[in-house]
């Protein structure tokens, strides 16, 4: 029996098996960190654009947005012409009107990532309904390039952390080959002695 073949295999699909759980382990783990990032923007971003949306429905939208720490805010009317915002912005902007245009078809908040200028922005776009007519739209951007830099840490964390595993999957996959493997190679070398004559030799239960 080829004990050698059946010991590199067991090796490699114990060594794939451990490595391929991990990876998944380690992607879940991303993905799972990338969500929870988002929905605390998120959830900053809700808080803001319905304290603002309040404000316009009742008519006292008195506050200098610019005040909003960490956050870029923009209101437009109902015909796309902005009528306040946080930053000098260009009433051409393409990021803006895209936003503006999507939000004024659907009616629906929406959140979506775009990068404006050097910068990227997680974006919640809401529409001011009074009365079931629509005034116009919020739009709000957070930046998100520090959580975009902690996840690629963390990918970079988790690659190399992933390669160190390679090495101990590979020598466990043999320890654990070898012992499995060892019975086997035994009675083997004692059938090829009985059939060479040494009838001495038994082979343990």
């Amino acid at each position: 029996m080829n004990t050698k073949g059946l010991r590199f295999r067991l090796t490699f699909w114990f060594t794939v098996s451990l490595i391929v759980a991990t990876f998944i382990i380690f992607t879940s783990f991303y993905f799972v960190t990338r969500r929870m990032l988002h929905a605390q923007t998120d959830n900053t971003l809700i808080f803001h654009s319905r304290e603002i949306h309040d404000n316009i429905v009742g008519g006292t939208l008195t506050e200098d947005l610019s005040n909003i720490p960490g956050l870029f805010v923009v209101i437009l009317n109902n015909n796309g012409t902005i009528i306040s915002s946080s930053q000098t912005i260009s009433p051409k902007d393409g990021v803006i009107r895209e936003l503006f245009e999507a939000i004024s078809r659907s009616r629906n908040p929406y959140f979506t990532d775009r990068t404006l200028g050097s910068q990227k922005l997680r974006f919640l776009a809401t529409p001011v309904m009074v009365n079931g007519s629509f005034r116009g739209a919020i739009i709000m951007g957070h930046p998100i390039d520090a959580i975009q830099n902690a996840l690629n840490s963390l990918i970079t964390m988790l690659g190399i952390v992933l390669l160190i595993l390679v090495f101990p999957a590979i020598l466990g996959g043999y320890l654990n080959a070898r012992s499995a493997v060892g019975p086997i190679s035994d009675i083997s070398k004692k059938l090829k002695q009985i059939n060479l004559g040494s009838l001495d030799k038994r082979v343990d239960n």
